[in-house]
C-alpha cells in the first residue's frame, strides 16, 4: 500500500508542474509551431507527439516542417490530423539523420481558424537500441506555413518550440508503490483525468510547451514527471480518492494559468 504521506507528496509534486516558479511573463509572436512531448518503450509502436499552432492573427491553409529525433531513435510511422485541421490531408515521409517531413495541406479549402492547440499528432515506432531512462528532443526545422490566400507567411513572424521523447523502461515501482516489476506505459496523469482532447489537457499541455519547457529548470522537470507519470497514473487507478485529490488541485489553479496564456 501507498502511505499518505507519499501521496499528499506526489499531489504537490504534479501541482508544482501546473504552476510551481513557472510563471513568466509570454511572449507573444504572430503565429509559433510546438512540438509536444512523447514517451514510449524502446521497441514500441504507435507512441503519439502532437504538434501544437499558435495563430492569433492569420487563418492558415498549410503547414510544412521538418522535425528531428535527435540521435535517430524514432521512425514517423504516420500523421494524423486533429478537430483544428479537420478536412486536411496529413502526410509523413522519413528522411535522413532522424527527420521527417510533415505536410498538412487542404485540398478542399478548409482553414485552420485562429487560435491555439493540435493541428496533427505524428505517431512513432521506437528503435529497439533507444536508451531507456533518458529523452531526446524533438526540433522542428524548416518550418513553412501558408495564410488562408495560400501565401507563405514571413519566416520572420515564426516562432517554434521543440518537444521531447522520453524512453521509458521496465522499472521497479518498490521504492514507491510495490516490490512487483512493471511495465511504464506512456498516458499522462492529466490526460487520465480530464481526456486526451479536452480543453484542461490542451491549456496545460500548451502552458507546459511555451512557459515550462522554456525555462532550464522547466526541462529538467518534465522530463522528470514524464518518467514518474506511469506510477502516477497506476496509484489514480487503484486509488479513486487520490486521483480526485490530484483532480481537485489542478482544478484550482486551471485558473491561474488561464490568465498566464490568455
Amino acid at each position: 500500500m501507498i502511505d499518505q504521506q507519499t501521496k499528499i507528496a506526489l499531489i504537490h509534486f504534479i501541482v508544482a508542474l501546473c504552476v510551481g516558479t513557472f510563471l513568466p511573463p509570454l511572449s507573444h509572436s504572430n503565429v509559433t509551431l510546438t512540438v509536444g512531448h512523447g514517451s514510449g518503450l524502446p521497441g514500441s509502436t504507435g507512441d503519439l507527439a502532437e504538434v501544437s499552432l499558435n495563430n492569433p492573427n492569420d487563418k492558415v491553409k498549410g503547414v510544412q516542417v521538418d522535425v528531428c529525433d535527435v540521435d535517430n531513435f524514432l521512425t514517423a510511422a504516420l500523421c494524423e490530423i486533429t478537430d483544428r485541421s479537420n478536412g486536411f490531408n496529413c502526410s509523413v515521409n522519413e528522411l535522413a539523420n532522424g527527420y521527417c517531413r510533415i505536410i498538412v495541406l487542404s485540398l478542399s479549402g478548409d482553414l485552420i481558424e485562429k487560435g491555439t492547440g493540435p493541428i496533427f499528432t505524428i505517431k512513432y515506432n521506437v528503435s529497439e537500441n533507444a536508451p531507456g531512462g533518458e529523452c531526446r528532443n524533438l526540433n522542428p526545422e524548416n518550418i513553412k506555413i501558408s495564410d488562408e490566400s495560400g501565401n507563405p507567411i514571413s519566416p520572420a513572424s515564426i516562432t517554434s518550440t521543440p518537444g521531447e521523447f522520453c524512453f521509458n523502461e521496465i522499472a521497479t515501482t518498490s521504492a514507491i508503490a510495490s516490490s512487483t516489476t512493471t511495465t511504464i506505459s506512456s498516458i499522462c496523469p492529466v490526460e487520465s483525468i480530464y481526456g486526451k482532447h479536452s480543453e484542461e489537457t490542451t491549456l496545460l499541455k500548451y502552458f507546459r510547451d511555451n512557459v515550462v519547457s522554456k525555462i532550464p529548470e522547466g526541462k529538467e522537470f518534465i522530463k522528470f514527471y514524464y518518467q514518474l507519470s506511469p506510477v502516477i497514473v497506476q496509484m489514480m487507478n487503484e486509488d479513486e480518492e487520490f486521483k480526485a485529490q490530484v483532480k481537485g488541485m489542478i482544478d484550482g489553479v486551471l485558473g491561474l494559468i488561464r490568465g498566464k496564456v490568455e
